[in-house]
């Protein structure tokens, strides 16, 4: 199963949990199809990938978003719940117990100017050498950015997922589970944020008290 990056790591979780393999690709669903046809080439049997907000890809016939096949499934899941007893809601709320309590918050700022985006990135990447120690009172656990091509969390340093010069992205992981995303939009002019719980957490993580 796959998901982008600026996506829940529900998925993930799940994935550690119950075996199954799961993979992250860049935005966008040329990355996320093109992604599920090499992992079926490599014999896999890629069910499900997504990115919030954006939509979901079911079909190993179409590696792209599809609407009409989502609201066949979802349909076809809520039918089944409500034989056993539950509404979505509540089996939301199950899975919440035993893969942990999952929130994103995603806000943006405007920016209208390529050059004004590069440099509030580059006034980022001056916080620390490699990279700052703390955001706020919360200590730095990870820190990838993938347009210098830096991942702190690999042994080489080395990003798995594609590095651009010419996009912004870096992702931090926080401690107590917290996980954010800072890229420039490639369709608007935008600086989009996106905060997330980073791993499994049983208790509620309120992200948008970060």
């Amino acid at each position: 199963m796959l998901a982008s990056t600026v996506s829940t790591q529900m998925l993930h979780a799940m994935a550690d949990t119950e075996g199954f393999c799961y993979n992250e690709t860049l935005t966008g669903f040329k990355w996320l199809g093109n992604r599920a046809i090499t992992l079926e080439k490599n014999g896999y049997d890629v069910a499900y990938a997504f990115e919030e907000a954006i939509g979901y890809m079911f079909s190993p016939i179409v590696h792209d978003k599809d609407g009409i096949a989502a609201a066949s499934v979802f349909l076809t899941m809520a039918r089944r719940w409500a034989k056993e007893g539950l509404t979505v809601c509540q089996k939301l709320e199950q899975l919440y117990k035993i893969y942990g309590y999952f929130e994103t918050a995603n806000s943006y700022f405007v920016s209208p100017d390529p050059l004004i985006t590069k440099e509030v990135f580059a006034a980022i990447r001056k916080l620390g050498n490699p990279y700052p120690a703390k955001v706020g009172d919360r200590d730095i656990i990870k820190w990838r950015d993938l347009t210098v091509g830096y991942d702190s969390s690999v042994r080489n340093r080395e990003p798995e997922l594609p590095v651009s010069k010419n996009s912004e992205m870096i992702t931090v992981e926080l401690e107590s589970g917290v996980r954010f995303t800072v890229r420039g939009s490639g369709t608007e002019p935008k600086i989009k944020s996106k905060i997330t719980p980073a791993s499994c957490q049983k208790s509620h993580v309120l992200s948008q008290n970060f």
